[in-house]
């Protein structure tokens, strides 16, 4: 019996992270065109795993959000053309920042080598929406 227990403690706890990370993702999903009319939630659906998955303009927005929590600069300021490192500003502690964050918000892995290979903000935009259409 105490076997058992155990058991159902572990999966308690799993299952708690897992509508953590659920409830995180739908949040943020609203917070970017939750004004918008008619768009609010559009596109974006749930894989197979029960994941939240944004539609293509949140994970814009939704980066865009991210790089302004990792480095400080408002995302009205960032423009998609503008390099990470030079325009922006994001050196390789703060890069490592961002990718945890995207991976968390998005559930989804992002390698090194891709994440450094972004050299844009639209490289890493992209980057996100080819993770989530894979998934």
């Amino acid at each position: 019996m105490a076997r058992d227990k155990g058991n159902e403690t572990t999966h308690d706890q799993a299952g708690t992270e897992d509508l953590k990370h659920k409830l995180a993702a739908a949040l943020s999903g609203h917070s970017h065109d939750g004004d918008r009319a008619g768009e609010s939630g559009s596109g974006a659906g749930q894989d197979g795993n029960g994941s939240i998955q944004p539609a293509s303009d949140d994970v814009h927005g939704n980066v865009l959000q991210e790089i302004e929590a990792a480095t400080g600069i408002e995302k009205e300021e960032i423009v998609d053309d503008k390099a990470l490192g030079d325009d922006i500003g994001v050196d390789s502690l703060s890069l490592v920042d961002l990718s945890v964050r995207l991976e968390e918000r998005f559930g989804v892995e992002l390698s090194d080598d891709d994440v450094n290979d972004s050299t844009t903000v639209r490289d890493l935009v992209n980057l996100v929406q080819r993770k989530l259409d894979a998934k």
